[in-house]
């Protein structure tokens, strides 16, 4: 009697119909107790959505007394979706909130022509790992997550500033990796006027470059030509950067990497969590 009572006055809707300021306060009280905690300012929220792309029309929401106890919210840039945030109240917890959220959410997706839907979670959260794996989503890869105080200023290179829109197409000629969704060059474009970024040049080509949220101290992307790394050049970057946030975070580099992981640690950067990146074909 009690379940069928809970079911009655609990409510699932489309995020369209909620206001920024009702997805912020769900997700506030949904993380308050989580591995790490997130306290974002409405102004921080609105940035993370649009930087990450969130998309009401497909995301959703639970509602009991009119208040968001649980939320999915998720984006889409051309076939490929990406689950933004995932969060339930404390005392929401155990009543099949997320899954019946996700579920409605996913069938908007394929709707929408989605061939894939992917997210991250801390390694270690089982409870959201089993529920992904459930809804069909297997590891991709691990991604590592690091805070570090800016190097100092050690090396001859030509740091100066650029505009993201001057060095996006050259990028990916300068990384090893994919970027994870909420570094991706679009994500970057999304908030652009928000960022930092620097390069490096020579004989007026880009040889290396760096992007930073400047709002959070998050180093998006870095990266240096192959011709061109052991210079110092990603050492001299960070240090610029270093400038407008002193202490750094690098969210989502690719553990696969341990040539940068190496240099992570040999510039003091300290790993604080790993990530597993899930991926789903739809």
């Amino acid at each position: 009697m009690r379940l069928n009572w809970i079911r009655e006055m609990t409510k699932i809707v489309s995020a369209v119909t909620l206001s920024d300021e009702a997805l912020h306060a769900g997700m506030v009280e949904g993380f308050s107790d989580y591995i790490v905690p997130m306290r974002p300012s409405l102004a921080q929220f609105r940035l993370m959505m649009r930087q990450r792309g969130l998309d009401p029309s497909i995301s959703m929401a639970a509602l009991e007394d009119g208040r968001v106890t649980a939320l999915w919210l998720v984006s889409l840039r051309g076939n490929a979706a990406y689950l933004i945030a995932s969060a339930t109240a404390p005392e929401a917890r155990g009543k099949g909130l997320a899954r019946k959220l996700a579920e409605a959410s996913l069938e908007r997706v394929l709707e929408r022509g989605a061939d894939s839907f992917q997210t991250e979670v801390i390694d270690g959260n089982t409870a959201a790992t089993r529920l992904y794996e459930s809804l069909g989503m297997k590891v991709h890869r691990r991604l590592d997550c690091y805070a570090l105080k800016a190097p100092r200023l050690c090396s001859d290179a030509m740091v100066r500033s650029v505009e993201w829109s001057s060095i996006v197409e050259e990028m990916p000629t300068l990384r090893d990796w994919k970027p994870s969704w909420q570094n991706s060059d679009d994500a970057i474009t999304a908030v652009a006027e928000t960022t930092r970024c620097v390069g490096c040049f020579t004989e007026g080509r880009l040889v290396a470059a760096a992007v930073l949220f400047a709002e959070s101290g998050t180093v998006a992307q870095v990266g240096v030509h192959p011709l061109h790394r052991r210079q110092g050049l990603c050492s001299a970057m960070l240090a610029h950067l270093g400038e407008a946030a002193p202490a750094l975070r690098l969210i989502n580099a690719d553990a696969r990497d341990e040539g940068f992981a190496a240099f992570m640690v040999n510039i003091g950067a300290r790993r604080t969590l790993s990530q597993l990146e899930l991926l789903r074909s739809l």
